[in-house]
């Protein structure tokens, strides 16, 4: 069987790229067709559904074009993490970025301009306190805040756009002393406090966030070239590294909603 698996490879390796290109070639054939759309759109909003998943959006399937989130959805992705900073750092509960948003405040100085949302992390022990917190100002903003599981609260731009931020719930870990855990679409995840706290600063647009100290689990997951090459992993175009020069953050609109801001009650 292994050695009639390993003769079919190139067939298999060429039905894939046909899929990949069809489908490739589908999307790019909707960029012609939506110019005459009469429902055409250019941005999402609140009562849309967000870009890329937009059948009537000039951006629809981006990402699978190997092409930069856009301008509005990344603004509604810092919009809503901003918002939640200033609730943690109100109420002073600690946090950390984390995964592709920690990678884009250590190596773009912001969001990664083709990420289509943000982790950080916050001990479950501030979980009810959180909750309480969120729940009364999101309804304020309309955001449309679900718990997922035991490890995770998703925070949506709103019930119909679901640009987000998800707030990984990290426990005390009984199997390693001294570690946290969680679980994430990595599988199950465990880092030493250490690696962690002290919590360091790291700037993030116009921002200053807080996230983990040290950076081994990014390269544990990613590997050893994440500060000198990209990876879209939702690329049809190419599934492979590339180079990265001179990496800045996503474009976002600067002059963010001041409703969004938090203020202790």
């Amino acid at each position: 069987m292994r050695e009639f698996l390993k003769g079919i490879g190139p067939l298999r390796r060429s039905v894939r790229w046909s899929k990949r290109f069809t489908k490739a070639l589908g999307y790019r054939m909707h960029r012609v067709v939506n110019v005459f759309d009469p429902k055409r759109r250019t941005e999402c909003t609140r009562d849309t559904i967000r870009c890329g998943d937009d059948f009537h959006n000039a951006h629809y399937g981006y990402w699978y074009l190997g092409e930069d989130t856009p301008v509005c959805c990344t603004t509604k992705l810092v919009e809503v993490l901003f918002w939640l900073v200033d609730i943690l750092e109100a109420n002073e509960i600690p946090y950390f970025i984390l995964w592709g948003t920690h990678l884009g405040a250590v190596r773009h100085k912001g969001l990664i301009p083709w990420d289509f949302d943000i982790d950080l992390g916050v001990e479950a022990k501030y979980e009810q306190k959180l909750m309480d917190l969120i729940v009364e100002s999101g309804r304020e903003q309309r955001y449309h805040i679900v718990k997922d599981d035991e490890y995770v609260i998703r925070i949506a731009y709103s019930r119909m756009n679901c640009q987000h931020v998800d707030i990984e719930l990290w426990y005390d870990d009984e199997k390693a002393q001294g570690n946290l855990f969680t679980h994430t679409f990595y599988g199950r995840i465990s880092i030493p406090r250490s690696e962690i706290y002290p919590l360091a600063a790291y700037t993030f647009h116009d921002r200053t966030l807080t996230g983990p100290k040290e950076d081994a689990y990014l390269r544990k997951i990613f590997g050893d070239t994440i500060y000198t090459h990209g990876y879209r992993s939702s690329d049809l175009t190419d599934d492979s590294e590339f180079p990265l020069e001179n990496p800045g953050p996503a474009r976002i609109r600067l002059d963010l909603p001041a409703a969004t801001r938090y203020h202790k009650k």
